[in-house]
This record gives C-alpha cells, structure tokens and sequence, in this order.
C-alpha cells in the first residue's frame, strides 16, 4: 500500500523574520522599563542622601542642645548651692556670730 499524502509530510516552513520583531519589540520594552527603573533608582538615591544629610545635622543639633541642657542644669544647681550657701552663712552672722567663729566651725 501507498502512504497517503497528506499535511504531515509537508515541509514546515517557519516564519522567523516576525518572530525575531516580536523579540526585539520586547528587548526594546523590557530595555526601556530597565532605563526607567534606574532613573528611578537614581532619584530614589539621591532623595536618600538627602535624607541622610537632615538626619546628621539634626542628630547633632539634639546631641548640642542635650549639652546645653546639660550645663544649664549644672549652672542651676551650682547657683542653688551658691545661695543655699550664702543664706545659712547670712543666718549664722545674723545669729550673733562672728566670721571666726564659722570658720572655726568649718574646720
């Protein structure tokens, strides 16, 4: 018997040229969301170190204020004790206390 003649012993014929377009509008998209990504990338970047920058700077402003806060409350309390001190010397004298005797009490 003879083989039927049909579709399957047809040679293929492949349509290459607009399956090779079809890549290169694809590489074409893909390679544009890659630029765009990376400019984004580039902003996202550059928007960051800024960031970084005001970060620094108001770190360091804190840590200055927290020093000054700091002295000041020393300053307070060393002119508390400065009073305190001068009111218990002011009492003693006005006590009918002599100098020398404070003295010979701190001793």
């Amino acid at each position: 018997m003879g083989r039927p003649k049909g579709s399957k012993n047809k040679p293929k014929v492949i349509d290459a040229s607009a399956r090779i377009a079809e890549i290169d509008r694809e590489v074409e998209n893909y390679a544009a969301q890659v630029v765009e990504l990376e400019d984004q990338i580039a902003q996202t970047a550059s928007i960051l170190s800024e960031q970084k920058a005001s970060l620094r700077a108001v770190t360091r402003t804190i840590k200055n204020l927290e020093k000054e806060k700091a002295n000041l409350q020393d300053a307070a309390e060393k002119q508390q004790r400065e009073q305190e001190a001068r009111r218990l010397v002011d009492s003693f004298l006005d006590s009918g206390n002599s100098l020398d005797d404070l003295k010979r009490l701190l001793s």
